[in-house]
């Protein structure tokens, strides 16, 4: 019953994301005109508006009703065998999404992109690493580096996605965007409290069921808009902002389960299946 109470916030954070993602889908080719670079609103907006905001309130007291406790990190975030695979997963997808970015470099040069593409492909490989320590249920020497450097990577990205926006932005436009990234950047930083020896378990569950849904209106919101107007620009244009948010919904999902999943100091041999 306690897997299935888990599982249902993770699916339902999902669902609102793809719904909203439609939504955004719609957004994104009616009401904003690339031509002339102005907005009109429609339905899309407001039912947009509704459906995060009911959910993030939803995810509010969901967090309200978790107790804090002093679960370690690795026993706290700890992984099965499939966890292990989306976690693996999600860290070559940034490991490419760093590639891509720092070959883009190769016809018009730019510091920015080589250092962020760096950074995002040493995220990649500490998002295995991380995913080690947690199948083995053990901190290894490496994993407060790996957890540290992931949360400043996730704060770089955050600015990185502000920086990507013309200087006087249709809020429309970025808000989606910029909020999913800032709930990402909690959550990354509540997984990696518990190191530390910080309690965050219910700022972690906010943040990353926020996040799920944040991320999954973005990166679907792209994919429907993309598939609505036949335009692929909409989604190649953010590809490597795409491909991170993509990784950080498997990353933010498990996170957001790991958190939901009672810990009592012991775990069953079917837990470590």
């Amino acid at each position: 019953m306690k897997q299935n109470y888990k599982i249902l916030w993770v699916l339902l954070a999902f669902a609102a994301g793809l719904f909203g993602g439609v939504l955004r889908g719609h957004e994104l080719t009616v009401c904003y005109h690339r031509s002339s670079g102005l907005y009109t609103n429609d339905y899309s907006t407001y039912a947009l508006i509704a459906v995060c905001g009911v959910a993030v309130l939803l995810y509010v007291l969901c967090a309200l009703l978790t107790h804090e406790d002093e679960a370690p990190y690795a026993q706290r975030f700890r992984l099965s065998k499939t966890g292990l695979v989306l976690n693996v997963f999600s860290g070559f997808i940034l490991v490419v999404a760093g590639v891509l970015n720092i070959l883009s470099n190769t016809e018009d040069f730019s510091i920015y992109r080589l250092l962020l593409g760096i950074f995002t492909l040493l995220a990649g490989i500490c998002f295995i690493m991380l995913a080690s320590a947690r199948k083995k249920q053990v901190c290894l020497g490496s994993t407060p580096m790996a957890a540290v450097l992931v949360t400043f990577w996730a704060c770089f990205m955050l600015i990185a996605t502000f920086m990507e926006h013309p200087v006087e932005p249709i809020l429309q436009l970025f808000a989606y965007d910029l909020l999913a990234m800032c709930s990402a950047a909690l959550s990354v930083y509540c997984q990696a409290a518990p190191i530390f020896g910080k309690k965050r378990r219910r700022l972690c569950v906010f943040s990353s069921l926020s996040a799920v849904t944040l991320l999954t209106v973005a990166v679907f919101g792209r994919l429907t808009a993309s598939l609505f107007s036949r335009d692929l620009w909409y989604f190649a244009e953010v590809l490597f902002r795409m491909l991170v948010m993509s990784s950080l919904i498997v990353h933010c999902s498990q996170a957001a389960a790991a958190c939901l999943r009672e810990w009592n100091g012991k775990e069953t041999d079917e837990e470590k299946e």
